[in-house]
């Protein structure tokens, strides 16, 4: 499963780096912020959420001496010309 997503900062001027890790998966990787944003993409082997399974995974955002963690779930989204 490929996910895409961003993190943006509170400061519109922001550049240096921002670490992602999602231990359970033994995701990490380290993504470039500009401007205040940074985009995200890595690919890993995903239990999706359900309502009849709601997985969460532990996600851990680092950047300088800030640290986020929240629990998280996976969903899967397609788009055909319009629709999703």
């Amino acid at each position: 499963t490929e996910v895409d997503g961003w993190v943006k900062w509170n400061d519109a001027n922001y550049s240096g780096a921002v670490s992602l890790s999602i231990p359970e998966l033994k995701i990490k990787n380290i993504f470039k912020a500009e401007n205040g944003n940074a985009i995200v993409n890595f690919k890993g082997k995903f239990q999706l959420w359900s309502p009849e399974n709601p997985k969460l995974y532990d996600v851990i955002l680092v950047s300088g001496k800030d640290t986020l963690r929240d629990k998280i779930g996976f969903r899967s989204i397609q788009t055909l010309n319009q629709d999703i």
